[in-house]
């Protein structure tokens, strides 16, 4: 899980092992072409027309992977809060679903690999 974030460039804030939690300090997300929706999270529209769509993007997040098991099986559960705007005009958005699928396989297929 440490590898994941570190290939990520995702700075971890607490890593508790007895509970399994591993919290990472906020980080930016990468930008994706503001003409489409963000792979990561739907924050509403920013503004536009018809021609142009306009997505608003997050520009942050809050990174969390919880592992619960032993050493004959586990489970990893990732999680992602997302946000854009700053101050009052903060936006939570909602997560897709795709970072979070990413990281779960790319750890699934490194602890099958060893």
């Amino acid at each position: 899980m440490i590898d994941a974030f570190a290939s990520r460039n995702i700075p971890i804030r607490t890593l508790d092992k007895s509970s399994g939690l591993i919290v990472a300090e906020m980080a930016r997300v990468p930008m994706t072409d503001r003409d489409k929706p963000s792979p990561y999270a739907d924050c509403g529209h920013a503004g536009g027309g018809a021609i142009r769509a306009n997505y608003a993007h997050p520009d942050r997040a809050i990174y969390n992977i919880l592992v619960r098991g032993d050493s004959t099986s586990s489970s990893v559960r990732v999680t992602t809060s997302y946000f854009t705007g700053e101050g009052r005009n903060t936006i939570d958005c909602a997560s897709t679903g795709a970072f979070e699928g990413d990281v779960e396989a790319t750890i699934k297929q490194r602890a099958e690999a060893k």
